[in-house]
């Protein structure tokens, strides 16, 4: 039971890390008005 909570922490952590970094790019994109 402590791997299936690990592996699920382990992917929201990696999810909002995507969402962030996409989060970013977009930020980035809109400043050079790409």
């Amino acid at each position: 039971m402590e791997w299936q909570s690990y592996s699920a922490k382990l992917m929201i952590a990696v999810i909002g890390a995507l969402l962030i970094v996409s989060a970013l790019s977009l930020l980035v994109v809109v400043d050079y008005g790409i």
